[in-house]
């Protein structure tokens, strides 16, 4: 008789999801704050839903990159989020604990557009092919900043623009953006971006 053992059966630890950063009316952004461990490794992260803490979840995305924006969300709306990691051998953690973030009202605010340009030259020229995303910040100064939303970046489009649906009325808003590799790394910041709404 054959018998076969699954030589890793731990799964891995339970991540941490971070505070909820409301993009807009209609989408939230989900960070990671606690990566899970394993003692092989995390291959990817299940994100689910729910509109209550205690009802039925959804998985949103069985393979999350963070931090995740999920779109197409109704204004004014209480969302519930958990997480779980697997390891590359299928081994299932536990869920994180849950948190919740709530759209904006869609009530007629247009809000700021940031526009900017990614070169993906570093200080040498050299292209760079790993780069994953910016992420938008606003406030006087980036010491001082709150990141509001990012925006998925593709070599092939060099200008991008960022809606900035919860932006204070009557006064100049400043921003500031950074860019982020696929290996978690964030730049330093942009110059600052003032747009009056």
């Amino acid at each position: 008789m054959l018998i076969i053992c699954k030589s890793d059966v731990r799964p891995p630890t339970a991540p941490v999801l971070g505070t909820i950063v409301t993009v807009g009316a209609s989408s939230l952004q989900i960070p990671l704050q606690t990566a899970a461990t394993d003692n092989a490794a995390v291959a990817s992260y299940a994100l689910e839903r729910a509109t209550s803490a205690g009802g039925t979840y959804s998985v949103i995305s069985s393979s999350a990159a963070f931090p995740y924006t999920d779109s197409g969300l109704a204004a004014s709306t209480t969302y519930y989020y958990r997480a779980a990691a697997t390891d590359s051998s299928g081994n299932v953690g536990n869920y994180s604990a849950i948190v919740s973030g709530t759209t904006s009202s869609s009530s007629g605010v247009t809000g700021n557009v940031v526009n900017f340009v990614v070169s993906f030259q570093d200080t040498s020229g050299n292209v760079i092919t790993d780069i994953d995303y910016a992420n938008i910040y606003r406030g006087a100064t980036f010491a001082a900043a709150t990141l509001i939303g990012d925006v998925r970046l593709a070599s092939s489009q060099s200008t991008y623009a960022y809606t900035d649906s919860t932006a204070p009325t009557g006064q100049t808003n400043t921003y500031w953006v950074t860019v982020v590799r696929s290996d978690g790394v964030e730049s330093a910041p942009s110059g600052a971006i003032s747009r009056i709404n």
